[in-house]
């Protein structure tokens, strides 16, 4: 398959209604990550709370939704997502690091450094 080929295979699914042919949680993610990729945040924001609404608590769609919102200058939203994950998972060094990113850009400096802190403390590497 050439790149116009793919291109035109990913215009396509994305054309398509979102729950045409995606039944599960994974596939929504799965669809996210790609827009995500795309740089079709707002796209892959739909797609990771489509998955979220399948099976709660999954941190992973959590994580890149947050992400996804970030970089759409979403901070409050942002930090909610990272916020949720951290409710499920105390222990989540990937989202508490995020949320401590999220924190600076709401000008809270102190309580981003104790998130960094936190989140390396968790995981040192």
């Amino acid at each position: 398959m050439n790149k116009l080929q793919l291109y035109f295979f990913l215009l396509l699914c994305f054309l398509l209604p979102l729950n045409a042919y995606c039944q599960s949680a994974e596939e929504f993610y799965n669809k996210g990550l790609t827009a995500s990729a795309l740089k079709y945040y707002q796209l892959a924001i739909t797609y990771y709370t489509q998955a979220i609404n399948l099976k709660p608590g999954y941190e992973d769609a959590y994580l890149n939704r947050g992400a996804a919102r970030y970089r759409l200058a979403d901070c409050k939203g942002a930090l909610a997502d990272y916020d949720s994950i951290t409710h499920f998972n105390t222990r989540n060094a990937l989202a508490i690091a995020g949320r401590g990113m999220v924190k600076v850009c709401l000008g809270d400096t102190v309580a981003a450094l104790a998130d960094y802190e936190l989140a390396i403390a968790i995981d040192p590497n």
